[in-house]
């Protein structure tokens, strides 16, 4: 990344709880793919990782995570 001059940055929005029971290595496998596309593809600029809760209310028991790699 440093010989493209990307800048890569990463945003846990606060709706997102500090806890998720989820399979680590798939999440883990899918955002390494996508943010290696977006790297390979990007010439120049930024690679911007943000995650967010969808339908999150307060105290609910689950939770839908959302990853936007921009």
């Amino acid at each position: 990344m440093a010989a493209k001059k990307l800048d890569l940055s990463f945003n846990i929005e606060g709706d997102v709880p500090p806890w998720v029971f989820a399979d680590y290595a798939r999440i883990r496998q899918v955002l390494m793919n996508l943010i290696g596309n977006a790297v390979k593809f990007t010439a120049q600029g930024f690679v911007r990782v943000t995650c967010s809760a969808e339908n999150a209310t307060r105290g609910a028991e689950e939770v839908q995570l959302k990853f936007e790699i921009q």
